[in-house]
């Protein structure tokens, strides 16, 4: 055979080869071209005989979306942006709308919210306050509520702008408070210098060498121990209805005996006694917020995506709100984690007298419990660590817990803290064992009396020792 009758058989070959396969492509290209075209017709047809279903979905959906925008994102946006003026945050509040004057006549409008809303303490005396603190109406509360049920895109009755209405609101989701009358007792042992006239027999020897006997008065001073007492009336929250439930609270009575140096050099302490009563107990509602979203239900708020927005908008205003709630719920057993080894922990000292439990205290938020010395007034009881731990801290404070020793526990998820301490038992960086003595019981720092101070906190956040331990109060 003749190689070069073959070589061009290929050549030829390979060219009609060629030419069949872009005579196939163009074909399959105009056959999809002609099958698109067909395909988009038939779903444009499609589409334009079912647009009366798929056309209010969309739009329900932009109104959804925009809804969201204006109502929540938006704001909490402009909220939280530290570089907002106060005129975007207002604007972005209000709606934005385009009208100055409008913006004009509410640009004072968070103050205003903050002014009435400071009024939920109204005919409360300054130790009632303190009680009922942790129940203060946050202002971004008021805010948020007024904003959302007085929305024109959550209304139906054609309104184009935000008419807020806060005095109305306020009257409707202010807290409201209950107490009841008690009595503070106290004596108090005082030891005074005290002058009296004495009379005494006085010898001599007169000019003729007789001794003579004459009596003689003379002034002296004698250590007098007084006891002083007095009472004081108190006022004692016992309920708060708040738009997180309602929370009762209950109380016990005790004996506080503390001794404090005496001024007679005979006698190195003197006693003073207070009786009074003291929370015990607080009773949580089963279930937070029913209040509150029964009030927006009654206001056209049904929604719980909706609902969930006004918490979020208010947190995001008004940061404290979120801090006090949490210190609300703490309170609540149910919500408290299971921690490792909490069913093998040792108490932290012979004393199981509780003298001030977990809770709001005196307008502040107490982190732990206080345990009285069983010797009551006396300094020196040992403190146990209650795990096996590092320490953390251990020092001589000045602050208000004094004498201090934190330990940290299971690879630093649990802490314990141990303050007003006379004595300290261990060093920074101590590895120690549950049952090691970490230090003894004293009165140091913002104290009252001879006690411990005793905390438990998971990954930062304290919990009540007593829900651990059967401390009783």
């Amino acid at each position: 055979m003749n190689p070069y009758e073959d070589n061009t058989t290929n050549e030829i070959a390979k060219s009609i080869a060629n030419r069949g396969g872009k005579l196939a492509s163009r074909l399959a290209l105009k056959l999809g071209k002609f099958i698109t075209k067909k395909l988009f017709k038939l779903l444009l047809g499609i589409l334009a005989k079912t647009a009366v279903v798929w056309v209010p979905l969309v739009a329900i959906l932009l109104i959804c979306y925009i809804s969201f925008l204006m109502v929540y994102a938006i704001p909490r946006q402009a909220a939280e942006d530290l570089f907002a003026s106060d005129k975007d945050k207002v604007s972005a509040f209000m709606g934005f709308s385009k009208d100055e004057e409008y913006y004009e006549e509410n640009s004072d409008v968070f103050e205003k919210y903050k002014e009435i809303a400071s009024e939920w303490d109204n005919g409360l005396s300054t130790n009632q306050k303190q009680q009922a603190m942790v129940h203060e109406l946050s202002w971004a509360i008021l805010a948020s509520v007024d904003r959302l049920i007085h929305d024109p895109l959550m209304m139906e009755n054609g309104e184009s702008e935000i008419n807020i209405d806060p005095e109305n609101v306020f009257n409707d989701i202010k807290p409201e408070f209950e107490f009841k009358d008690s009595v503070i007792y106290i004596e108090e042992e005082v030891w005074k210098q005290k002058e009296k006239t004495i009379k005494v027999e006085v010898s001599s020897v007169d000019e003729d060498g007789n001794e003579v006997t004459e009596t003689i008065e003379k002034t002296v001073k004698e250590w007098v121990l007084e006891v002083k007492s007095k009472t004081e009336e108190i006022k004692l929250l016992t309920r708060a209805e708040t738009i997180e439930g309602v929370f009762i609270y209950e109380y016990k009575e005790i004996e506080e005996i503390t001794r404090v140096p005496s001024l007679n050099p005979n006698v190195d302490t003197q006693k003073k006694t207070i009786k009074k009563e003291i929370l015990n107990k607080v009773q949580y509602p089963t279930k937070y917020y029913e209040p509150f979203i029964h009030y927006l239900n009654k206001n056209g708020i049904t929604r719980e995506s909706d609902i969930e927005l006004v918490l979020e908008l208010s947190t995001a205003y008004d940061p404290n709100y979120d801090l006090n709630l949490s210190y609300l719920k703490n309170f609540d057993y149910s919500s408290y984690p299971r921690l490792v080894g909490a069913n093998d922990w040792l108490w932290v000292t012979p004393s199981t007298r509780g003298t001030s439990p977990y809770g709001p205290r005196n307008g502040e938020f107490h982190l732990g419990i206080d345990i009285g010395a069983e010797n009551q007034g006396v300094d020196g009881e040992p403190i146990w660590a209650m795990e096996d731990g590092t320490v953390t801290r251990a020092e001589r404070s000045t602050g208000g817990y004094g004498t201090i020793v934190y330990i940290r526990h299971y690879d630093d998820q649990i802490e314990t803290r141990y303050a007003h301490l006379e004595t300290l038992g261990v060093s920074k960086g101590d590895k120690v064992k549950k049952g090691d003595l970490v230090g003894t019981m004293g009165n140091t720092g913002n104290s009252t009396g001879t006690h411990l101070h005793f905390e438990i906190r998971q990954d930062g956040k304290a919990l009540d020792p007593a829900y651990f331990f059967p401390i009783e109060f």
